[in-house]
């Protein structure tokens, strides 16, 4: 007889500790400390009285971080069992979707993007791609050497610095004017990111024109060594510039005097553009060039029968 599915309690995944923080990406093993708040969804196979598969979801917004099988219990059907056990919870909650996402890095992407296949999710579509750069590499880059100082007029200040007025002037923008992109508003990663990230005061730069903000570079510590820019932006029609450039120069020399080592970014791929201009610049001085992936499944409700 297989193994049940289980669903394991916040108390569990506590007691579970390093061996079911094992079973998951490191960025989420917080969660396993206080799974209520996370509100998370957690559902295991044991053998022999130990957890051999794990996989972690998140309740209220259907999303599934990280599915595990330990090596020995692999093709089995554990991780089909695990995907269905999931789509049958979420569904007695109420749930009618249920997303993911993953890196095509990862070992066996390809085949958990097979196991959603065979499940009848959605089709993957290409999401995000992710650069990571060693700064002391990018210090030596050709561009950075032989750029120029920005013109008469063009300052880069710290975020912290810009006034009132500055700030409200930029608000209006966002909220009224275009070139904008809702996905890029500033004010949005001022603060902590979605995965509870640090904002990093250090690389919180604005790009002014005459004391207008037209640019900006927001940013989280991921480590000690690591640092992501989670948004970096210039006014499209000064793009030609190269006023990005400027303001990555800054940024990059902002976190190699705070003592990190790598940076890392992300790029939409619905922003074809920025990838060719990211691809341009920083290919030769990369250290990762990776993408993400997404797709999800509508959930069928449960059969109420007559």
């Amino acid at each position: 007889m297989s193994a049940a599915v289980l669903v394991l309690s916040a108390g569990q995944l506590r007691a579970g500790g390093a061996a079911l923080a094992a079973m998951t990406f490191p960025h989420y093993r917080p969660l396993l400390a206080d799974a209520d708040a996370a509100d998370l969804l957690a559902l295991a196979v044991l053998h022999d009285g130990l957890p051999c598969a794990l996989l972690l979801a998140r309740r209220g917004e259907a999303s599934l971080l990280s599915l595990f099988v330990a090596a020995g219990q692999r093709r089995q059907g554990l991780a089909r069992r695990l995907l269905a056990a999931l789509e049958q919870q979420l569904v007695r909650g109420g749930g009618q979707a249920v997303a993911t996402a993953w890196m095509d890095n990862m070992p066996a992407a390809a085949a958990f993007a097979a196991l959603l296949r065979d499940a009848a999710w959605a089709e993957p579509q290409p999401r995000m791609v992710l650069y990571r750069a060693d700064l002391a590499r990018l210090a030596r880059a050709d561009w950075l050497l032989g750029l120029a100082e920005p013109p008469a007029g063009h300052a880069i200040v710290p975020w912290s610095g810009l006034d009132a007025g500055q700030l409200a002037t930029l608000r209006q923008a966002v909220r009224f004017e275009a070139w904008v992109p809702p996905d890029l508003v500033p004010f949005d990663f001022a603060g902590a990111g979605l995965d509870g990230a640090a904002a990093e005061p250090r690389l919180a730069l604005a790009y002014t024109v005459w004391g207008e903000v037209v640019g900006w570079n927001l940013a989280h510590r991921l480590d000690a060594d690591t640092v992501r820019a989670s948004c970096t932006f210039v006014r499209p029609e000064l793009q030609q510039q190269l006023l990005m450039l400027s303001l990555w120069r800054a940024a990059f020399g902002a976190a190699a005097a705070a003592g990190y080592r790598t940076v890392s970014w992300a790029v939409a791929r619905q922003r074809p553009a920025m990838l060719a201009f990211n691809d341009r610049f920083m290919a030769p001085y990369l250290a990762q060039r990776s993408e993400s992936w997404a797709c999800g499944k509508r959930l069928a409700p449960p059969d109420q029968g007559i």
